[in-house]
């Protein structure tokens, strides 16, 4: 085996991890890989807050069905299509 077979093999095995690291952690996915659209010139990270993290992100995961009930531009709506994706 060559040195580029090697370094392919090692970055497949690296990407792999990564894919079942994300899938394991919507959050680790949502803050490392996705930017969110806003008026500022550029994408900006998608950091969520910890009770966007808790109220959401961990419920989604635990329960098969959640109701909300929230305020008006808590992120919601965007924490959930990013759970989606």
């Amino acid at each position: 085996m060559n040195k580029k077979q090697m370094a392919i093999s090692q970055e497949e095995l690296w990407i792999r991890k990564e894919i079942r690291r994300c899938e394991k952690s919507p959050i680790y996915f949502l803050e490392t890989y996705c930017k969110v659209l806003t008026a500022a010139p550029f994408p900006q990270p998608f950091k969520l807050y910890d009770f966007q993290k808790e109220k959401c992100i961990k419920r989604f995961l635990k329960y098969d069905n959640n109701i909300i009930v929230k305020g008006r531009q808590t992120g919601v709506s965007t924490i959930i299509a990013g759970f989606i994706l």
